[in-house]
């Protein structure tokens, strides 16, 4: 397929363009010259230093995109590395929020726990106050029905046990004082 010119559409190309250095020759001018070399259609290196130039540039393009091709890889394989460490990190937020949920359950659940015994306590405390009270005004007080139970106690224990040792018409000194004694004893009064 022939190239033409962008001015004149109709006027074929024949001109061949040094791609080293750039500058533009007559077809016929090159056949006439020993040291061009044709690329590809109107592409040719018009000297062998040119050449040299151009196939050291070609061979730098080469290299560049070998780098250029290994870096792509390079960020390719990242990127799976990036999108598995991010599957990683949602697995684990999940995990976190889901021990954060039972630890905030748990803690609802002490909390009412907390609630109950608070509760309780005070039940308990209240009735604890009642019966102190109620200790105290029974210690203070000394009704006169209970110095009537202690007094009846009393004087049912001594006859009791002055009943319980007959007298005898000999008067034995030591006998008739421990007798006396045991029947005169008096119960501890309480403090």
């Amino acid at each position: 397929m022939p190239n033409y010119f962008e001015c004149c559409k109709t006027k074929e190309l024949s001109n061949y363009v040094c791609i080293t250095c750039k500058q533009i020759f007559h077809r016929s001018c090159c056949n006439k010259r020993n040291d061009v070399i044709v690329i590809a259609k109107h592409m040719i290196y018009c000297s062998t230093t040119c050449q040299g130039k151009g196939e050291e540039e070609m061979e730098k393009d080469n290299t560049t995109k070998e780098i250029i091709r290994e870096l792509q890889q390079k960020i390719i394989e990242k990127d799976k590395y990036i999108a598995s460490m991010k599957k990683r990190s949602l697995a684990f937020e999940d995990d976190v929020i889901e021990i954060e949920k039972n630890y905030n359950d748990e803690i609802q659940t002490y909390k009412r726990q907390i609630q109950n015994i608070e509760q309780q306590l005070a039940y308990l405390s209240s009735k604890n106050s009642t019966l102190q009270e109620l200790t105290t005004s029974l210690l203070m007080e000394e009704p006169p029905v209970a110095n009537d139970i202690r007094a009846t106690s009393f004087q049912m224990k001594t006859n009791d046990m002055c009943k319980s040792q007959p007298i005898e018409h000999e008067f034995d000194v030591h006998q008739t004082a421990s007798t006396f004694a045991h029947c005169t004893s008096f119960p501890p009064y309480p403090s």
